[in-house]
């Protein structure tokens, strides 16, 4: 029996999205967001309109972030170079440290709980930390390796067990799905056009919670290349802030409208009453960030 497993994959914007049974809000004229590409001195620039007032929900964001942890100078804990952020039910929020390759653990008071994993090839050690997700149950998985392997942790950092999604091709884990399974995805071929530009095929499946292989979702083309002629060889160059393609979990509901976010803040979890990321100051320090969100209006 194959999985079934609510996923979108697409090119996505800031949208916020409703419950299933509440009623499709009908979009207003001309509220989708639309861009304009402008020529300066033979530069090209894309400008991002801003949508239409009536298109954005009525939610609010506190403001001032409502916790805020990490230090220009301090215990290490507090030191972060971050790569992701989870918040779990009882309110821990656990910090997956790039540099060191650590989990910390936080409390609601900014407190440094506890330290996870850390730098190695041992049970629960990482050679890299790319992102940390919830898994079923009470536990949470490491994404490590490049994107390729996960370790399953129990609820309060005791190490479960190491799996890979590995096959005769590379593949690279998408997003981790509530149901303990795996979007993963592999690189297909390039569609090229005589003058270069092109963008490239990838293909998307289901892998179970053993990596496993599972259904396949399709192919569809992902990020824009561009390929300039050179001498010897092959030079592939990723065209900055082009159209690229994403597969995130999809709950069945519809599009509410637009919502605006804290500038500056990178935007990892959204939760029924907070919205958790991270932002960095002018020094380069980074802070994970919480902020108290309301969705009266809605």
């Amino acid at each position: 029996m194959r999985p079934s497993v609510p996923l979108t994959i697409a090119a996505m914007a800031g949208v916020a999205c409703a419950e299933p049974g509440d009623p499709a809000p009908v979009p207003p004229e001309g509220s989708a967001p639309g861009f304009e590409i402008l020529d300066t001195a033979g530069v090209e620039i894309v400008e991002n309109a801003r949508p239409p007032t009536d298109s954005r929900l009525g939610w609010r964001v506190g403001a001032q972030p409502a916790l805020s942890i990490g230090e220009v100078d301090g215990p290490d804990p507090y030191l972060l170079d971050i790569s992701d952020v989870l918040r779990l039910p009882d309110g821990r929020i656990i910090v997956a440290d790039r540099a060191s390759r650590e989990l910390r653990a936080f409390d609601t008071l900014r407190v440094h709980l506890a330290t996870w994993g850390g730098s190695g090839e041992g049970p629960g050690e990482f050679t890299s930390l790319v992102h940390v997700d919830p898994w079923p149950g009470d536990s949470l998985v490491a994404r490590w390796s490049q994107g390729n392997r996960l370790t399953v942790f129990d609820s309060q950092g005791n190490y479960g067990r190491v799996f890979g999604i590995q096959d005769r091709v590379r593949l690279f884990v998408e997003t981790v799905l509530p149901e303990g399974l795996v979007l993963a995805s592999r690189s297909g071929p390039s569609e090229t056009s005589p003058d270069g530009h092109g963008r490239a095929l990838r293909f998307y499946e289901i892998r179970g919670p053993e990596g496993e292989p599972g259904p396949s979702i399709g192919s569809f083309r992902g990020s824009e290349l561009y390929s300039p002629p050179v001498d010897d060889g092959v030079m592939v160059i990723r065209i900055p802030f082009s159209r690229d393609v994403a597969g995130v979990p999809w709950g069945g509901g519809h599009v509410l409208g637009f919502m605006e976010t804290p500038a500056g803040l990178r935007v990892f979890q959204i939760g029924e009453d907070y919205i958790l990321g991270y932002a960095t100051d002018e020094l380069g320090v980074e802070y994970v960030q919480l902020w108290s969100l309301s969705r009266a209006g809605r």
